[in-house]
């Protein structure tokens, strides 16, 4: 039987942290290629992102009190993601097509 080799190798502490921050980062931009991880709580900046709706729209709903629900965690604001979904979808409005008579 021969026996295993093993390779030694030896680093230094800053050597060692740019190793490992760079093969975080790798891994972070290969989970962001197989597509966008859903998140439960949404940003306002976000929300302009993923569904369109200007993040100054949101701060006049939230004002006026007509818009989604929201949490305020210090003074940054987050939606949650099936409330404002189910927000937006009770806004639909179905619609028969034009009739002529």
């Amino acid at each position: 039987m021969e026996p295993e080799k093993q390779t030694i190798v030896v680093t230094t502490p800053d050597e060692l942290s740019r190793l490992i921050f760079s093969a975080v980062r790798s891994g972070l931009h290969d989970m962001e290629q197989i597509g966008p991880k859903k998140k439960k709580m949404l940003a306002p900046k976000e929300i302009q992102q993923e569904y369109g709706i200007h993040r100054r729209i949101l701060e006049s709903w939230r004002l006026q009190g007509i818009g989604p629900a929201f949490t305020n965690i210090g003074r940054r604001v987050f939606y949650d993601r099936a409330v404002l979904e189910k927000f937006l979808a009770a806004g639909k409005i179905k619609t028969t097509g034009w009739v002529d008579q």
